[in-house]
């Protein structure tokens, strides 16, 4: 729990709404209001709510048996909470963003990652049809 909310949090928050994970695929978090980088009080409802689904998740799946199988059922929260980013073509917000206030957009800062890997891929893919 330590971890996730100094690297989903702090990190974040230091780093003008990017993460790790987010600064890799040029993504960031912003404040629905202002369009900057949220405050720890956002950053911490979004990551609460998160990451309480996930470990709900994670409870379920090392607790899965054929004779236990209702423990699927933790996964219902993640659930829950992504449905309105399914559901929304436009604004697609999940629940804990919504709560919170925040968006996820693109940043023009970045590694990138994925355009990479794709381009990778396609070059593979070219190499082995020759």
């Amino acid at each position: 729990m330590l971890v996730w909310l100094i690297a989903r949090v702090l990190v974040t928050y230091q780093n003008q709404g990017q993460s790790l994970g987010r600064w890799a695929l040029d993504m960031k978090v912003v404040e629905t209001r202002y369009g900057r980088g949220p405050g720890l009080l956002e950053l911490a409802k979004r990551e609460g709510i998160a990451g309480l689904g996930a470990l709900l998740v994670v409870l379920g799946l090392t607790n899965l048996s054929p004779t236990n199988a209702g423990v699927m059922l933790l996964v219902l929260p993640l659930v829950i909470d992504c449905l309105p980013a399914w559901v929304d073509p436009l604004q697609r917000q999940a629940l804990h963003d919504r709560v919170a206030g925040t968006l996820v957009v693109a940043s023009r800062r970045g590694y990138s990652l994925d355009l990479k890997l794709k381009k990778m891929v396609a070059e593979v893919s070219r190499r082995m049809k020759q």
